[in-house]
Formats: C-alpha cells, structure tokens, sequence
C-alpha cells in the first residue's frame, strides 16, 4: 500500500500534514506569527515565491489595518 502525502516531500514525517495543520492554524490566529516557506506551496522556486507572495500580502493586508 503506497502512501500519498498532499503537501511535502518524502524526507518529511509520515505526520507531515498533520503539522502544516497546526502551522497554518497558528498562522491564521491573531498570534502575530507570518510564515512562508516550501512546506506551504511546494518545493519549486514557483511554490516558494508563491508562499512568500501569499504571506507578504496577509502581512501587508494586517499591517494597513492597524
């Protein structure tokens, strides 16, 4: 039986989703906490630019409203 992970790469934990879970939960919490990284859109320089752009804006966006 094979596995298939949606996010990640295959050095990462079989649990590995499990976590961008909780990241992504803490992220979207008032914490205050803004990550970007490969684990988010995949590893292409694509997917990392695409993760640093999408937590830009959510910075950018917070950042106006104060």
């Amino acid at each position: 039986v094979g596995l298939n992970m949606k996010e990640g790469l295959c050095a990462y934990s079989f649990k590995h989703s499990s976590l961008i879970k909780d990241i992504k939960s803490l992220c979207e919490s008032d914490s205050g906490i803004y990550l970007a990284g490969d684990y988010f859109e995949g590893v292409s320089i694509e997917g990392c630019f695409r993760s640093g752009y999408k937590t830009a804006k959510i910075v950018s966006t917070v950042l106006k409203a104060k």
